[in-house]
């Protein structure tokens, strides 16, 4: 008779408070659900991380601490601290691991005399931040947009916060819970889990913040140009791309993250748009030109849009503008 292991009693933890009333009421969502022993109660039946390997269950246990503590807002709380639940309680049905605690600090803010300016303005809905080295940075407040090749960012090397497969995205269906019958009838036994990979046409792309963060001149770069029209921005920028890239498709949009681990019902996922929540810290928008039918274009490729400073401002590590 096959024997389950005893459900681990999750260890409690100080955790972020309650989203807002009605927040919850709009999730249709509960107190209960946000309780650490609901979630473990939900997971253990049907543990969709069992045959995820040890390595990989610590490495996806720091980015959410990376997460969480970037993720101060309430509303925000919610599915990170179940997935961080979710994880731990897989861990305590393996071997030790090698997981520890953390609590969720406070997102780090810029320090200098314009602090309170870029408190103000990250609160607006309407503003972007892009971080990176100071001659990147001069150029696009002078009106130079670089669009990068998104199959570029794959071969990045000991970058953790740009390396990424952005032209094809992966997805995991828990093994132990998939069936393959071949035409014959026969069924094919499934070793690790289920992989699903998406791949789309080349595009190249600028990324941007919603957000001010501190850690992300460290990611990044010194220097931080901010977008306060991101509609006037967006016109601009695809006017004149337009030029640079004939024929191709202009967007820009929020990113959507996902858990490779737990798609939501329906949910579809999309190479230039699709991004693993593990880079949610990042809170990225994102303008790109999709090649889809038009011709190749393979280099780094700039956009100039002229004269910018009245919707782009550009500011040094401590806010002061430059």
């Amino acid at each position: 008779m096959k024997t389950h292991p005893a459900p681990p009693k999750i260890e409690r933890h100080p955790l972020p408070p309650l989203p807002p009333a009605k927040v919850v009421n709009s999730m249709n969502h509960n107190e209960v659900r946000y309780d650490p022993d609901f979630w473990n109660l939900e997971y253990v039946p049907r543990r969709w991380l069992e045959r995820v390997g040890d390595a990989e269950l610590i490495t996806r246990h720091r980015h959410m601490v990376r997460n969480m503590r970037t993720f101060v807002a309430p509303r925000r709380h919610a599915h990170l601290v179940a997935r961080k639940l979710m994880v731990l309680a897989e861990a305590g049905l393996h071997q030790p691991v090698g997981i520890r605690h953390a609590r969720a600090g406070a997102s780090r803010r810029p320090r200098g005399r314009c602090a309170a300016e870029f408190a103000a303005t990250n609160r607006a809905p309407n503003v972007l931040y892009r971080f990176g080295q100071r001659d990147h940075m001069l150029e696009l407040a002078s009106g130079k947009v670089r669009f990068t090749p998104a199959k570029s960012y794959q071969a990045i090397e000991n970058d953790e916060a740009r390396q990424d497969e952005e032209t094809a995205k992966h997805a995991y269906s828990a093994g132990q819970h998939v069936r393959i019958i071949l035409p014959d009838g026969q069924e094919v036994p499934i070793i690790g889990n289920l992989k699903t990979s998406v791949c789309g046409p080349g595009y190249h792309m600028a990324c941007f913040a919603r957000e001010w963060d501190a850690q992300f001149l460290q990611a990044f770069g010194d220097t931080c140009v901010v977008v306060h029209d991101i509609d006037e921005f967006a016109r601009r920028v695809g006017e004149a791309g337009r030029k640079v890239f004939p024929g191709w498709y202009w967007m820009d949009t929020n990113v959507e993250y996902f858990d490779p681990y737990e798609r939501p019902p329906g949910f579809r996922l999309r190479t230039a748009i699709s991004k693993d929540f593990l880079f949610a810290y990042q809170r990225e928008y994102r303008f790109f030109w999709d090649q889809l039918d038009a011709g190749p274009i393979d280099s780094v490729q700039y956009v100039d849009i002229g004269a910018c400073s009245d919707i782009l401002s550009i500011h040094a590590r401590d806010g002061t503008p430059l």
